[in-house]
């Protein structure tokens, strides 16, 4: 439900604002709407380490920053749907990452449900072969 509301949201925004304007106000407000919900279960008390939240910057600046990034810009060039579903071929590959670098075993649904999102991107693919959409 949270990437419809975004998808819908980022293909609004790219049509009046930069990609770099789009990405602040939803980082802002998805920010801002998360520290409430901190603070209404744990308090206003922040209990992390310098490591942790060192972790914390380094996955917020780099893999998820980047991926909102292609993902918003995306919605430039494609549309909404096909960007979606394009972008859901990353946990699908994850799992097969996850598998062959850390020795987790996949399970059936899981391997059924990746295996729909990677099809679902060959279909879009294939359906329209001389577009260069995706």
């Amino acid at each position: 439900m949270a990437t419809a509301v975004y998808v819908l949201a980022g293909k609004r925004a790219q049509a009046k604002y930069s990609t770099q304007t789009a990405l602040l106000y939803s980082f802002l407000f998805g920010a801002l709407a998360l520290d409430a919900f901190r603070v209404d279960m744990l308090g206003t008390v922040l209990n992390l380490t310098p490591l942790v939240l060192f972790v914390i910057f380094v996955l917020a600046a780099g893999p998820t920053l980047l991926g909102y990034t292609a993902l918003t810009l995306s919605f430039r060039f494609i549309e909404a749907g096909k960007s979606t579903i394009a972008s859901s071929i990353s946990p699908a590959i994850a799992i097969y990452f996850a598998a062959l670098f850390l020795g987790e075993i996949p399970g059936l649904i899981q391997l059924f449900g990746s295996g729909l999102a990677i099809l679902g991107v060959m279909i879009l693919q294939i359906r329209n072969p001389t577009s260069t959409d995706i």
